[in-house]
């Protein structure tokens, strides 16, 4: 799958822009500030339908308009498509996947895969371990679209677990009630850690052959080393007791 032209409409100060991608690099020359990295953000806002730079999406909208528009045409060997995505400060965002709404874009054989780096992704090395669990989960979801639903499930069952937690500690309930709750989250937790531990495999030879080409003195080692040193669900669960 290959994105193969962008159009952005009243994007942050893009007021109209139509360009087109090539099949392998596309290289955004600019004077500082002429919206380079707005475009693409644009491209990757049309591609997710979610900014990599911002929650406060309504930045998004160019100041006095109303509405943000981004459109990412694409090609594959079944032809061509079209994502729209269209965003109203106040109103619900709208995603058109040639021509009929679609709800979600994650799962979609007909999203490209992008991923992104700016300077702020630097946080990615330096900042909280949350944070690379959490990009290391979005690099799992785009290779394998079918195992986004482990992360959701492991985050629902997290949310209900703590919720107990506090219940007794509160003495509302029994310490015998968290049983049901460490099983179901061990058995998504191992599943996740497995999704991650293959997905950093699959990046490792790559990793290294780019450490090389920069000219490091020595060889560089991507790998995921998790907190928990269990094999199974039965010893995680025995880890959260």
């Amino acid at each position: 799958m290959l994105a193969t032209a962008v159009t952005l409409r009243d994007f942050r100060n893009v007021e109209r822009a139509e360009i087109s991608l090539g099949s392998r690099l596309t290289v955004i020359a600019g004077a500082n500030g002429a919206g380079k990295t707005n475009l693409l953000e644009g491209i990757y806002f049309a591609a997710t339908a979610r900014s990599p730079r911002t929650n406060t999406e309504r930045e998004l909208v160019r100041r006095g308009c109303s509405v943000a528009r981004a459109t990412l045409a694409t090609e594959d060997e079944n032809g061509d498509h079209l994502i729209e995505v269209g965003l109203a400060p106040g109103d619900s965002k709208t995603v058109k996947l040639d021509g009929s709404p679609a709800e979600d874009l994650s799962t979609s054989p007909a999203r490209p895969l992008v991923s992104v780096f700016l300077p702020d992704r630097l946080a990615l090395v330096k900042g909280a371990p949350s944070g690379r669990r959490g990009h290391l989960d979005n690099f799992v979801a785009a290779l394998w679209p079918s195992r986004l639903a482990t992360r959701a499930a492991y985050s629902r069952a997290l949310a209900q677990r703590n919720a107990l937690l506090t219940r007794v500690r509160s003495g509302a309930a029994a310490d015998s009630s968290l049983a049901a709750w460490d099983a179901e989250l061990a058995g998504h937790g191992v599943q996740l850690m497995a999704d991650r531990a293959e997905a950093a495999e699959l990046l490792a030879p790559r990793f290294a052959e780019l450490a090389r080409a920069l000219g490091l003195p020595k060889p560089a080692e991507l790998s995921y080393r998790p907190r928990s040193g269990a094999r199974d669900a039965a010893e995680l669960a025995a880890e959260l007791r």
